[in-house]
């Protein structure tokens, strides 16, 4: 075992045995993407990020549901583990700030609270965190597969965009009209 390997073991098992000194909180941690704290947190998550306006939104769009089948069959474990633990660090920091879960709070809140986890991957002690711990924070990966899951959705690509299924020629600057939609097609 290299020196690098054992000091993350040491510090994985020392966390462990802190975490059990942790006062109990009314709700559970999630410990797997299948659980259903896990799949309402995501949706909600995935709501905010893509909201129904007058084209669906990303609860609509079935978007919860892909963004764990991706984690789950696309992402390796380690990926799934870091993100179940993102998921859990942003419930930590809603009930320490205003003492309740993410879901029960106020809808501004939980704006403001997705507005700080937007902006958190591109602060300095975030950056160095993920070089540390090579991992990708967990928002940055949840706005990604929100989009991709929204905007192949069957919702998306018939509602949202315009989409041409066999392109005609290619033509470099079409005019738009107003309230077009924009094209899906490249």
């Amino acid at each position: 075992m290299k020196r690098r390997d054992a000091l993350r073991a040491g510090a994985a098992s020392v966390l462990g045995i802190l975490s059990g000194c942790r006062s109990s909180s009314s709700e559970a941690e999630i410990t797997d993407l299948s659980s259903p704290q896990a799949h309402d947190l995501i949706s909600v998550l995935a709501e905010i990020i893509l909201p129904e306006t007058d084209t669906p939104g990303a609860k609509s769009a079935g978007v919860d549901q892909f963004i764990i089948r991706a984690l789950n069959d696309c992402h390796t474990a380690r990926e799934r583990a870091a993100f179940v633990q993102g998921l859990n660090e942003f419930q930590k920091q809603c009930r320490s700030r205003f003492g309740m879960p993410f879901l029960q709070c106020s809808a501004s809140l939980q704006l403001v609270l997705v507005e700080e986890a937007d902006r958190e991957p591109f602060g300095l002690w975030s950056r160095i965190k993920s070089r540390v711990l090579r991992r990708t924070h967990f928002f940055r990966t949840l706005k990604r597969l929100t989009a991709l899951g929204y905007f192949t959705s069957r919702e998306a690509t018939t509602g949202v965009v315009a989409y041409e299924q066999i392109p005609g020629r290619w033509t470099g600057c079409v005019e738009l009209k107003t309230g077009q939609k924009t094209w899906a097609s490249e």
